[in-house]
């Protein structure tokens, strides 16, 4: 039983998109909570440490581009290019 008629693929794939992306938030929203209450119950972090734990998801994000921009003008492939 299809979730949304076929003839609008778009739609289908936004509705599938939400479905994997909520839960995906929710877990690493709690990770990232329960990361940094261990870094300041167990570890008692300064502020700059808990900064750098909370920045280094979006700071990854944002260097991912130049290994990919790399891959795409050297012509290898992708599998190849993330082995």
């Amino acid at each position: 039983m299809p979730v949304v008629p076929s003839e609008n693929p778009a739609r289908r794939t936004f509705i599938l998109d939400n479905l994997r992306a909520w839960p995906g938030g929710c877990l690493e929203t709690l990770a990232m909570t329960f990361v940094v209450l261990i870094a300041v119950r167990v570890f008692e972090a300064d502020a700059w440490q808990k900064a750098t734990l909370v920045a280094a998801s979006s700071c990854g994000l944002l260097l991912s581009l130049f290994p990919v921009q790399l891959v795409r003008r050297t012509g290898i492939s992708v599998n190849l290019g993330t082995a």
